[in-house]
């Protein structure tokens, strides 16, 4: 705990440790620790910190996404989707890659709904 900074402030020194395990156990190319944080927070009801959010939207944004929709903080999600089509109308993408990426938001869409749709029928039987 020594080598963290703001050693004064609870919240300040759970972000630092938060920070140092993820840049320090992350590996290259990879949202593991970040998905695992993340997924934990959503299943605790608690939010994700805006560094995180940032840090984890840059990194993988689908998977985001998708923990997002699976511990339905909806707005969240929406305010993401939109956020992800707006930046890839700002970008030349090719045809087959922004075919690819509206395919697979479509497949975690359907799922979401899928899901939804059976849990509903679970309940009102």
């Amino acid at each position: 705990m020594a080598v963290l900074p703001h050693r004064n402030k609870a919240t300040n020194m759970a972000r630092s440790l938060l920070q140092k395990l993820i840049y320090d156990y992350e590996l290259e190319n990879s949202t593991s620790v970040r998905k695992y944080i993340a997924n934990k927070l959503l299943s605790l009801n608690a939010f994700i910190p805006q560094w995180l959010y940032n840090d984890y939207k840059l990194a993988n944004c689908p998977e985001l996404f998708y923990l997002f929709v699976k511990h339905n903080p909806l707005i969240e999600a929406a305010d993401l989707l939109h956020a992800l089509l707006e930046a890839r109308s700002e970008y030349s993408v090719s045809d087959i890659e922004y075919k690819q990426e509206l395919t697979d938001l479509e497949d975690v869409i359907q799922t979401y709904i899928d899901t939804t749709q059976r849990t509903a029928n679970k309940i009102s039987k």
